[in-house]
């Protein structure tokens, strides 16, 4: 293969970014078509890519060039590692970005906005696949700070909205917290390693396998590799640093579904993935992964089941399935994570875009102003179908192979740790949650009679909107046959074999979530519930376990309090000083003021007052301090 084609990847989406935030306001569709274009060429140089590893399963090549470098310290490098697991990421992202451009062209029409939509969108994609193609963690930090702008940019993209403007920023410094995390993480390796070229993957990994790691540089290691999960639990969403994402639905649904499927929140996940080779000599850090990834998948899974809003429904999904990723790469498999984040890319985009139909036709949100949708959105109701049939994992969709491989590993590794048999448990359940809310979320929206919108304006979107939901509805059913290759199979290291206890539960529990969810909401109707449990229960949900107003009672009377103090320090200890300094010298020039006023005889005083004091001091002070007296 032709690698030097591939540094094109990024570059084309580069080049329709500069265009458009140029141009773009006096071309047509605002540039909509040129960032199209763009994209499509990327595609098709990912798909010669992904097609290329495929035939050579085992191929991996680093191309780097020098920075610079630092006398008698590090040299850093900006370079390409080619691999199978770049090569699927790189087309999950191409694939999902020409989609969602092609479907902009419908969705984001009329927006005033276009042209800075279509310029941040094409920098969004652009910047992502140069982090999937970064060979070092020090590049890859670059652009990972580069996504964190534009989703803050997306995120906010609606700004004159105040509730756009506070999402964008929430995501922006909820993000940073891990962002730090991450790059103390690389500073301690980069002190602990010494390898040639700063941070470089291939390096670092053979670093790890040579080296005869004491208990006191384990537990540095362990110390580093948590700080990196740190950096991950923030892009993508994870317990405790999950709360900006649902906020995050403020932004056009096009850009949710390329956050949610192919970009940002999948950023996380793969990082864990490149750093799998150092995990395995830290087992408390793959533990700690395994722990935070499947309490969060059930955590999210319980928040979906009321939420009123179809985004945030389907938000909360994401961070529920995140959590099994991360479940899968805290179980040692890299390659059950990596299948599972393909899977959820086509399914999740196929949602959201499914969910912006929806919204299009009757510019609502909220899932009690719909229903009755069947029969005016025929595609859009049975590819949003497909979705849903794939997220619940539900044979022979694609999400069913992905779960399933996902809680065998667990299973395994549970049959020797209690606490994996307690998350495999977790994980199970969150099965039967997924189900129901994904069903809950289609029952309302496509059954029963229209509620709050005018059904007389509601049709079908128009081609160049359904065209990318039947695509993604193809894979999102038929994803699963890329594991009869056994090429793909080798490069993620698993196959599609099937543990029929497991795929027996998963799906009883599936399907019982779906009857539920039929029985409740199968005639449009959303529920009211009128116990005071469930009342109770509904509450502590909906409002989201009071996560956002801890994180703000937190920030005002921790963060904002001690700021406060550093302030108040700053202003009297700080700036006391120096002004006390400052008006001293005033005094002191003051009082030597009626000195100066331009008599001779006093300067002559002055001068023949400083010789006597000089001759006094020379002849009585200068002996003791050089040893003798008078």
């Amino acid at each position: 293969m032709d690698t030097l084609l591939f540094v094109l990847i990024p570059v084309f989406p580069i080049i329709a970014f500069l265009v458009i935030a140029f141009l773009g306001n006096s071309m047509k569709e605002s540039g909509g078509y040129v960032a199209l274009v763009m994209e499509l060429i990327s595609f098709i140089i990912s798909i010669y890519m992904f097609v290329g590893v495929l035939t050579v399963p085992s191929y991996s090549v680093d191309k780097y060039m020098i920075w610079f470098s630092l006398s008698h310290g590090p040299t850093f490098e900006i370079g390409m590692l080619i691999d199978g697991f770049t090569a699927i990421m790189i087309f999950i992202v191409n694939l999902v970005g020409f989609l969602v451009i092609l479907y902009s062209l419908g969705y984001m029409h009329a927006d005033p906005g276009l042209a800075r939509y279509y310029a941040e969108i094409s920098l969004f994609i652009a910047v992502m696949n140069g982090l999937v193609l970064s060979d070092n963690l020090f590049e890859l930090f670059i652009f990972w700070e580069l996504v964190g702008l534009c989703s803050y940019l997306l995120i906010g993209f609606w700004y004159r909205k105040p509730e756009a403007a506070k999402a964008a920023k929430k995501a922006f410094l909820v993000t940073r917290v891990g962002d730090v995390m991450l790059l103390f993480g690389m500073i301690i390796l980069l002190y602990q390693s010494h390898t040639p070229l700063a941070l470089n993957f291939n390096q670092l990994y053979s670093w790890a396998a040579t080296s005869k790691f004491s208990s006191a540089e384990l537990t540095t290691l362990t110390a580093a590799t948590f700080l990196v999960f740190g950096g991950a639990m923030g892009k993508s969403a994870q317990f405790p640093l999950h709360v900006w994402l649902p906020d995050a639905m403020e932004g056009p649904t096009t850009v949710s579904a390329l956050i949610h499927a192919a970009t940002m929140v999948k950023a996380g996940v793969f990082l864990i993935v490149r750093m799998m080779p150092l995990l395995q000599y830290t087992p408390a850090t793959e533990l700690i992964i395994a722990v935070i990834g499947g309490f969060t998948a059930f955590f999210a899974a319980t928040m979906g089941l009321v939420a009123p809003d179809i985004k945030r429904v389907l938000a909360y999904s994401t961070i529920s399935q995140l959590g099994y990723m991360f479940l899968a790469l805290g179980a040692g498999s890299a390659g059950a994570a990596m299948y599972h984040l393909m899977s959820h890319a086509f399914f999740k985009a196929l949602l959201f875009l499914a969910a912006g139909s929806v919204i299009h036709a009757v510019n609502t949100q909220d899932l009690h102003k719909m229903g009755g949708l069947f029969t005016k959105m025929k595609i859009t109701a049975v590819t949003m179908l497909i979705g849903g049939l794939s997220l619940s994992g539900i044979p022979p969709f694609s999400g069913f192979f992905s779960k399933d491989l996902i809680l065998d590993v667990v299973l395994q590794k549970g049959l020797n740790n209690p606490v994996y048999m307690v998350l495999y448990i977790l994980a199970v359940l969150t099965v039967l949650l997924t189900a129901f809310y994904m069903f809950r979320l289609w029952f309302l929206a496509f059954m029963g009679k229209p509620r709050g919108y005018d059904e007389k304006h509601v049709h079908e979107s128009p081609g160049v909107m359904v065209v990318p939901l039947i695509i993604l509805a193809i894979f999102a059913t038929f994803s699963w046959m890329f594991l009869l290759l056994p090429s793909f199979s080798q490069i993620l290291g698993i196959s599609l074999s099937l543990n029929i206890p497991t795929m027996l539960i998963g799906v009883s529990l599936g399907l019982v979530g779906i009857y539920v969810s039929y029985m409740l909401y199968s005639a449009g109707i959303p529920k009211k519930f009128t116990s005071v449990v469930m009342k109770q229960i509904h509450n502590i949900l909906y409002r989201k376990y009071w996560f956002d107003e801890v994180y703000g009672a937190f920030s005002i009377y921790i963060i904002y309090g001690f700021a406060k103090l550093v302030s108040m320090f700053d202003k009297y200890i700080i700036d006391g000083v120096i002004d006390g300094i400052a008006a001293g010298g005033v005094m002191l020039s003051s009082s030597l003021y009626p000195i100066g006023k331009g008599l001779v005889k006093n300067y002559v005083t002055l001068i023949i007052s400083g010789l006597i004091i000089t001759f006094i001091l020379l002849i009585y002070v200068s002996p003791f301090l050089y040893g003798g007296g008078i």
